[in-house]
């Protein structure tokens, strides 16, 4: 099932199927326009694609999906290159993408004033359910400007390698918030890699790590700088590392944990390493809460490898078609060593040009083909 280049506006539900068990495949949503909605896009399928929607004003979810429980095994939802945004309400809790209970892919999409920006889901079950893979990358996220989001990128359950990768957010009460949840007893293993995200302006915690021990974290080149209060916040007590990053500008710990954590070889805003009682002492630079945080070998210098703290583009209110061009995917690139996906950044970048030209090319046909029809009807008529 397909729908595309459609519009909605005005309504509690653009489209709405949570129909259980009946083994519905592939269910595609591109390219439409959607307009002050409670729900933009809820499904239960086996496998979908969102893609290329400018979904607007949402009270509850920009897009939700879920699988169809038929007893097969689910496949991958993609959730790409939409532009989602809420009008956040006292009384509603507005999600922007909400994944459940699928292996996902949520890849450069825009998200904006939402209580949840994007979040992904996958409950455990033990062995009932395998352990599946996540990856959230090249995101834009931008929590509302009064302070009532909650969080910007929410990765929670039953997760055997989620990758969160070349993101953005500001704002919210937690930036990040890496929770998962793996079943110990069915013998899961898991990894959480954070590479190359930039985390700013959160009143709370830019990253907050909450997985059982089990969950190995990894974080490469990093910038969780300009937060209200802390940085990164660890819980647990299993393998964490965070290095090659910039941690600036954060106002009380920008590593907070009594377990132990790797941070070597990051730039706390001073050539003489972190500061405080667990650093080199400077006041200005920022410092760790726990001597259990090795903060050794610091980088001499401001990183050029990290992400900056400036969106790739800033999906505003009416604007939100506009803002969303081929130039507004070119995200930071990688470096040429780094372990996320697509080391050919030029050749990605290109893809999605090419996207989105493409379908600039379908829409600028769709409208000639309708204005020749309406042309000819109403010679049509001057004929009668």
């Amino acid at each position: 099932m397909s729908i595309t280049n459609s519009s909605f506006t005005n309504l509690d539900r653009a489209f709405y199927h949570t129909t259980a068990n009946d083994s519905t495949d592939l269910m595609v949503f591109t390219g439409n326009t959607v307009d002050s909605v409670t729900y933009g896009f809820r499904f239960r399928a086996d496998s979908g694609r969102v893609a290329d929607n400018d979904i607007g004003r949402v009270r509850l979810y920009g897009v939700y999906a879920e699988p169809s429980f038929s007893n097969r095994a689910p496949k991958r939802v993609v959730v790409e290159r939409n532009t989602v945004t809420c009008s956040v309400q006292a009384s509603y809790t507005a999600y922007g993408i909400y994944t459940y209970y699928l292996p996902a892919t949520v890849d450069t999409n825009a998200v904006r004033d939402c209580d949840y920006g994007i979040y992904s889901y996958y409950p455990s079950s033990g062995a009932l359910y395998p352990l599946s893979d996540l990856n959230i990358r090249s995101d834009t996220v931008f929590m509302p400007t009064d302070g009532s989001g909650q969080t910007g990128i929410y990765v929670y359950g039953r997760w055997g390698l989620a990758k969160v990768a070349r993101n953005t957010v500001r704002r919210g009460v937690t930036g990040m918030y890496l929770r998962p949840d793996i079943d110990i007893a069915s013998g899961d293993t898991a990894l959480v890699r954070l590479d190359t995200n930039a985390v700013s302006e959160a009143t709370t915690r830019a990253v907050w790590v909450f997985p059982v021990d089990a969950v190995s974290v990894v974080g490469v080149r990093n910038n969780i700088s300009g937060n209200a209060l802390d940085g990164i916040v660890n819980a647990g007590s299993g393998t964490r590392s965070f290095t090659l990053g910039r941690f600036v500008g954060n106002a009380r710990w920008a590593i907070s944990g009594t377990a132990a954590i790797t941070a070597t070889s990051n730039w706390w805003g001073s050539t003489s390493g972190a500061g405080g009682a667990n650093g080199s002492g400077l006041a200005d630079a920022d410092s760790v809460s726990s001597s259990t945080t090795d903060v050794t070998s610091p980088l001499g210098s401001d990183p050029g490898d990290v992400p900056p703290l400036g969106a790739p583009f800033d999906p505003v209110g009416a604007g939100r078609v506009a803002a969303v061009t081929a130039a507004a995917f070119v995200t930071q690139p990688p470096p040429p060593d780094d372990a996320v996906e697509w080391r050919d950044w030029t050749e990605r970048r290109a893809a999605l040009e090419r996207a989105w030209q493409g379908r600039e090319l379908v829409k600028e046909a769709e409208r000639t083909a309708r204005q020749e029809v309406r042309d000819r009807a109403r010679g049509k008529r001057r004929r009668q």
